[in-house]
């Protein structure tokens, strides 16, 4: 996401905590019908401060700061009623099992929840009539076409939030037939009047035309006009959260992949993950007990389902999985939907992810972490990585259960086209690894698992 678009969410953010401080205020005027005292005040906003970190965590979750969602989601009002509903009755049962909170929330909870969703939608609505309307937009020239700036020129005309206006391409042999609209010119000479005349603000130059000396003139020449300047890797990697595999080189990994400077980080990650899959082994366990029991009565076969994988540093491993297919007639390939292998039981435990509650085993062996890229078959990956460029570098670091991929909003089946597409959101995540992007990982899984299921 670019920085434009982050900034954007951020103020959502703080338009809605602020919201939830200014509906709890009005809430104790109206039930109080006077200004509330300071003591009356404070109580509440001890307690209420901590149901409202969880009010956003809830907004989160529900995709609610998802600027494509906010722009043209079908059905925003219902997503957020939703959402508000569960976050009253999670709150509700918190009050409720916290005794030591002073008041009495039943009836306050109530009127603020009311109050906060008729300026919860009004807020909202207000911002995607914004981005509709009154976005100002960044007049685009993109220098080299390829493919990507097919792809490109549909990401930024179906995302107005983004700000962006694909306005002007240039190439020396431009495309004979263009599904884009772009206003094309293959003469130099014609560039700089081009980018003056149609007020060009942002340039996004292809990798091939970086060395172009006529092209750099014709740029530094417009350096006093402050225009941006963007690689075509980089922006694209920027609107999308996947990096451009046919546009990189080796000299792209050498210099974004150096895991020596996250050293700290991936210490910080091997020790978190060691001590949550430990709780989480522990915490899980009647569940296990009531699983095993279920997959032995409804089909044939061994409880867990074991399968050599590739790990980190292309080291093979092997998987636990509760196993979730039939054995007969099963040739062991990728699943794909609606796949007749998979039992009653096995698809309710995908759906809800449970299968996957034995890899707490994997994680306490170091074999895996909660994040990271997901592990595939050895003989999977020999044959990607013959066809694949770049492919094995996924294996600079440990896979996890979820990742950057799964959280995309996108489905991938295991054909070659959609492993293409798996390989740049994990290369994504390898350069920009962190605490954060684990975080919001985490966060969008919860969201996928209650949304739409697992495959």
């Amino acid at each position: 996401m670019t920085i434009k678009g982050k900034i954007r969410q951020i103020s959502l953010l703080l338009g809605d905590w602020l919201l939830l401080y200014l509906s709890l205020f009005l809430t104790l005027v109206i039930r109080r019908q006077h200004w509330p005292e300071p003591n009356i005040w404070h109580d509440h906003l001890i307690v209420f401060s901590w149901i409202f970190i969880l009010w956003l965590l809830i907004f989160y979750i529900a995709n609610l700061y998802n600027l494509n969602v906010l722009a043209k989601g079908p059905r925003f009002t219902e997503r957020v009623l939703r959402a508000i509903a569960t976050a009253a009755i999670l709150s509700l049962i918190i009050f409720y099992l916290w005794p030591q909170a002073r008041i009495t929330p039943k009836t306050n909870l109530a009127i603020f929840t009311g109050i906060y969703t008729l300026a919860f939608l009004t807020w909202r609505h207000l911002w995607r009539h914004n981005l509709r309307h009154a976005l100002p937009r960044n007049n685009v020239l993109l220098i080299g076409y390829d493919q990507m700036a097919e792809e490109l020129w549909q990401v930024l005309n179906t995302a107005p939030h983004l700000g962006y206006n694909p306005k002007l391409l240039f190439d020396y042999e431009p495309p004979q037939q263009s599904m884009a609209s772009w206003e094309i010119i293959s003469d130099p000479d014609k560039l700089m009047p081009a980018i003056i005349n149609d007020h060009i603000n942002t340039i996004i130059i292809a990798e091939r035309y970086r060395a172009d000396n006529q092209v750099n003139q014709i740029l530094f020449d417009l350096l006093p006009l402050k225009l941006t300047y963007l690689t075509l890797p980089t922006f694209y990697e920027q609107l999308t959260g996947k990096v451009p595999i046919n546009a990189i080189g080796q000299s792209w990994f050498l210099e974004n992949l150096n895991l020596v400077d996250k050293r700290w980080y991936l210490a910080l990650k091997r020790g978190s993950d060691f001590i949550i899959a430990a709780l989480g082994f522990i915490i899980t366990l009647p569940l296990w007990l009531i699983i095993v029991p279920l997959i032995k009565m409804t089909s044939h076969g061994p409880i867990i389902f074991k399968q050599q994988r590739v790990g980190r540093d292309s080291k093979p491993f092997i998987i636990y999985k509760f196993r979730t297919m039939r054995l007969e007639d099963n040739n062991f390939q990728p699943v794909g939907d609606h796949d007749k292998r998979i039992t009653p039981v096995g698809r309710f435990l995908r759906q809800t992810r449970l299968d996957e509650l034995p890899q707490f085993i994997n994680i306490l062996r170091g074999e895996m972490s909660f994040i990271g890229p997901r592990p595939e078959r050895p003989e999977i990956v020999q044959e990607l990585a013959r066809q694949i460029p770049f492919y094995n570098i996924r294996h600079l670091i440990q896979p996890g259960v979820t990742g950057w991929d799964q959280v995309s909003g996108e489905y991938h089946s295991p054909s070659l086209e959609d492993t293409y597409k798996k390989l740049q959101y994990d290369l994504y995540y390898l350069k920009h690894c962190s605490i954060y992007l684990d975080l919001t990982i985490i966060l969008k899984t919860i969201a996928t698992v209650l949304s739409r299921g697992g495959k």
